[in-house]
């Protein structure tokens, strides 16, 4: 995955610190462009219960697409910015 905005790689656990923020965003699949952002956010869920599951818990499948800010980057609710 990558931030459309900064085109910079976004990790689950990088969008993990996103969600405990407050930061809002929305998930695109990389080849058709559909909306994803449901899956990745229970990846998100999986991925920080991991830790504290006996055995821990594994995601299903890779993810494979762009992030897209919904809001600034304080998450205050103001639009994304844009380069250009």
């Amino acid at each position: 995955m990558f931030d459309a905005v900064t085109r910079r790689p976004v990790t689950l656990e990088g969008l993990a610190r996103d969600v405990r923020c407050g930061r809002r965003f929305r998930v695109r699949e990389g080849e058709s462009g559909s909306e994803c952002t449901y899956q990745v956010l229970a990846q998100v869920l999986l991925s920080a219960l991991a830790p504290a599951v006996p055995g821990g818990i594994r995601a299903v499948g890779g993810t494979s697409g762009t992030v897209e800010p919904l809001f600034g980057g304080d998450g205050d609710g103001s639009p994304p910015l844009r380069n250009g």
